[in-house]
């Protein structure tokens, strides 16, 4: 991987606020940016850090206990286009989990094109100790499946075993689209 040194003086500005409220829900914001007296290349075009000023940052959460958990994250130039957008949602309900993000990547050097996907994972407790779970990924941009899958499985204080299928529908040259399956082994102990 490319490791980017910054050096020379910069001021690094940020603020945070939180609010904790009853029974322990949280809502929590933060933003921020690097200035710095000298325009700077070490970091890649596209990245929102090079030159003087790096794009804004900021993120704000909410937890609601019991209910829901909210993050949102933000990559925002000055003329006010934004470069990344990523969202993500869980909640549990019912003996059901469930997880959901959106996330957006403006085109740069890195991303040839703007991307928007968005994904989904699930798991249902059929009882105390065994559960289906399910996951999907759809490119909007494309709009494309990515991956779908599911799984069974049994859980306890011990170990989580669980046998899972699944299709990644990317292809490229080097990787065709594939279908994949198999078992998986988690010892809680270790």
């Amino acid at each position: 991987p490319i490791v980017s040194l910054e050096e020379g003086p910069r001021l690094a500005l940020g603020l945070r606020w939180t609010r904790t409220g009853p029974e322990g829900s949280e809502l929590s914001a933060t933003a921020g940016r690097v200035l710095r007296p000298e325009p700077i290349d070490s970091f890649g075009p596209g990245s929102g850090l090079e030159g003087r000023r790096s794009d804004w940052v900021g993120a704000w959460s909410l937890s609601l206990p019991g209910a829901v958990d909210l993050t949102q994250r933000l990559r925002v130039a000055d003329d006010f286009d934004v470069a990344r957008n990523e969202v993500f949602a869980t909640t549990s309900v019912w003996g059901l989990e469930l997880a959901a993000s959106y996330l957006f990547l403006a085109e740069d050097a890195v991303t040839p094109e703007d991307r928007q996907e968005v994904a989904a994972e699930g798991r249902y407790a059929l009882s105390s100790n065994w559960y289906l779970g399910a996951e999907m990924r759809r490119d909007l941009e494309a709009r494309e499946w990515v991956r779908l899958g599911g799984e069974i499985g049994y859980s306890n204080e011990c170990v989580d075993l669980s046998v899972y299928a699944g299709r990644d529908f990317t292809r490229t040259e080097e990787a065709p689209a594939s279908t994949f399956y198999g078992v998986r082994v988690r010892l809680w102990a270790l």
